[in-house]
């Protein structure tokens, strides 16, 4: 976002369908957001994995996501539900929680708790002023912690009634634009085929090479894709719950394609 303010000071995104978690957030840092009639925003809670967190029962080798607004209910559950006000009844609570959750987890989370209220913030301080604060923190608020599920889907009404965003509804002619170029992006990058690598191994062969491109940036003058490259070989004696092929990506980057 800070890369395009350096090329506008007036910045639209149009928002022809789905645009939720890092999509809302690069709209925070839009002045306007066009919103099709079937446009979606969503929350901006992340789920945060590392080493650190519980084992997936299903699957040893991975591990559970941990949601950022998941651990603050949780808390908030023992103070305002509970009705627990001592330190004492508190730390019992905190206890449990990290005889659940890694310690070093759980500090992951509150540090992409802290971070993703910081990157909102940053954003839409590029274009709303000192006077409008209350707001800016009003909006955050609303994208973190008042719709309680991370799915959840933010219509335009409810982004303007609900949650104040600068948001505006496209003419005919625009919608109509909008939606073809959708629909362009939806063919080049395979948004309506799931990545199945065991599919792409023909029956007798043994490894194959891949080519997938996870996004695209367009301008008038070029068009790069973000591509990845990688063989799938499949495995001659597949472990219990394992898949059944590995994937090893052996080049990643932009490429200019026009």
């Amino acid at each position: 976002m800070n890369l395009l303010r350096e090329f506008t000071q007036y910045l639209s995104v149009l928002v022809p369908f789905r645009a939720a978690s890092a999509g809302t957030l690069l709209c925070l840092g839009a002045n306007e957001i066009v919103m099709g009639s079937l446009g979606e925003l969503g929350p901006i809670d992340p789920s945060v994995a590392n080493a650190f967190n519980p084992e997936d029962p299903h699957n040893p080798v991975a591990r559970l996501p941990v949601s950022v607004e998941d651990v603050m209910a949780y808390l908030s559950l023992a103070r305002e539900i509970a009705g627990l006000e001592s330190e004492g009844s508190l730390a019992g609570v905190f206890n449990r929680l990290v005889d659940k959750v890694h310690p070093l987890a759980l500090g992951n989370v509150h540090r992409n708790y802290a971070l993703i209220r910081s990157l909102a913030r940053k954003l839409l301080e590029l274009h709303m002023p000192g006077e409008e604060r209350d707001r800016v923190e009003d909006i955050i608020k609303n994208l973190t912690q008042r719709l309680y599920a991370h799915n959840h889907m933010i219509s335009r009404r409810e982004a303007v009634q609900d949650i104040k965003l600068h948001v505006t509804a496209p003419s005919a002619r625009l919608e109509d634009l909008m939606w073809q170029l959708y629909l362009d992006y939806e063919a080049d990058l395979k948004l309506l085929e799931p990545f199945n690598p065991a599919a792409l191994l023909k029956p007798q062969e043994y490894s194959v090479e891949f080519e997938a491109t996870g996004g695209i940036i367009e301008s008038i003058p070029c068009l790069d894709a973000f591509v990845f490259n990688g063989t799938i070989t499949r495995e001659s004696q597949p472990r219990e719950g394992a898949p059944p092929v590995n994937v090893t990506f052996t080049r990643q980057g932009w490429r200019q394609l026009i």
